[in-house]
């Protein structure tokens, strides 16, 4: 695993490469629903609708945004996963804030999944 986190302008941010297991296929959808279930604040059963981009031969990748708490602090999380089709792997973008912050983290996370 590869792992580096950043804080900027109120703005805190994880991004992970996980490796699959071997002769497992592992899904976005799957990842997207752990990260919500573990950090939804207040939690709900209900996650939000995934924001789907495909760029063919290249990647498959999905977003979520949510309250979340981070410290003591509530806030908004978004959540990007993205599915290289040529590498056996996840990227995985977590970014954090509050208010003007929020909406910076989200803009940040998303860049990685759609440039």
């Amino acid at each position: 695993m590869i792992q580096r986190t950043a804080y900027f302008s109120g703005v805190y941010i994880v991004v992970m490469e996980l490796k699959n297991t071997p002769g497992t296929k592992g899904k976005i959808e799957d990842a997207l629903y752990s990260t919500f279930s573990r950090n939804a604040s207040p939690p709900s059963a209900d996650m939000p609708k995934i924001n789907w981009t495909y760029v063919d031969g290249l990647y498959h990748s999905g977003a979520v945004r949510f309250p979340a708490v981070f410290g003591n602090t509530q806030g908004e999380m978004t959540a990007v996963v993205i599915k290289p089709e040529t590498e056996n792997a996840f990227w995985y973008i977590n970014a954090w804030g509050t208010g003007k912050a929020g909406d910076l983290a989200e803009e940040v996370a998303r860049e990685f999944a759609f440039k």
